[in-house]
């Protein structure tokens, strides 16, 4: 049984990314946004596949602090800000890139290349963890198709699609023997920022709704 589309408000708790708040039907429901594996690879996947969501008790709701502010209209000056701050921060470090350098072999370069992703995987499954809520999280057979904004499916794409290009990046260039200090580092920095975009696969402001009462996840 399908209910027709709502609009209606997200929130989020303070401090805590991973899940967000909506009310429906003068309940509250709270969405994990990192039910989905996939989502940590595909963040998209939250907007394409129903995701469960799980009614709130006025204690729990008091207990998780939610940060409700007014949906505003974004401001798109961000982006520039950060594009332009990022190319002139490269550009005064590009000089400075081949003091760098380390004096290595090829295979230390590998072992540590192996380090750093055993250590980003290790860190963030730490923090999902530590994410989680005290409180026991009820089953529930309810579950939301959400569309969010067009601004926030703009960023997030942005958001994925920069931080996985220069992760990438940055991982074939040391496999490609290049033992820098900025490139290890720029390969663990984007790399992890990429592994937290599924919490921001839906923002604060308007959400589209639909519930769906019949799905087998």
């Amino acid at each position: 049984m399908e209910m027709v589309i709502l609009k209606t408000v997200m929130k989020r708790l303070h401090g805590n990314s991973r899940y967000k708040v909506i009310d429906y039907n003068n309940k509250s429901y709270l969405i994990d946004t990192a039910s989905y594996l996939l989502s940590f690879i595909f963040p998209m996947i939250n907007w394409i596949r129903p995701m469960k969501a799980y009614e709130l008790s006025d204690d729990e709701l008091k207990s998780i602090n939610t940060e409700d502010l007014a949906p505003k209209k974004q401001n798109n000056n961000d982006t520039w800000i950060i594009i332009g701050g990022t190319t002139f921060l490269s550009s005064i470090i590009k000089p400075f890139a081949n003091l760098l350098d380390l004096q290595i072999t090829q295979f230390l370069n590998l072992i540590i290349c192996f380090l750093l992703i055993m250590l980003i995987f290790s860190s963030r499954y730490i923090l999902h963890r530590k994410c989680a809520l005290d409180f026991p999280i009820k089953s529930s057979n309810l579950f939301f198709k959400m569309k969010p904004t067009k601004n926030n499916v703009i960023r997030t794409l942005y958001s994925y699609g920069a931080s996985l290009f220069i992760a990438l990046l940055m991982l074939a260039a040391i496999l490609d023997y290049a033992p820098n200090i900025l490139i290890y580092f720029s390969f663990t920095l984007f790399s992890f920022i990429f592994s937290f975009i599924n919490h921001f696969s839906f923002g604060m402001g308007y959400v589209h709704i639909k519930e769906l009462k019949e799905f087998k996840s």
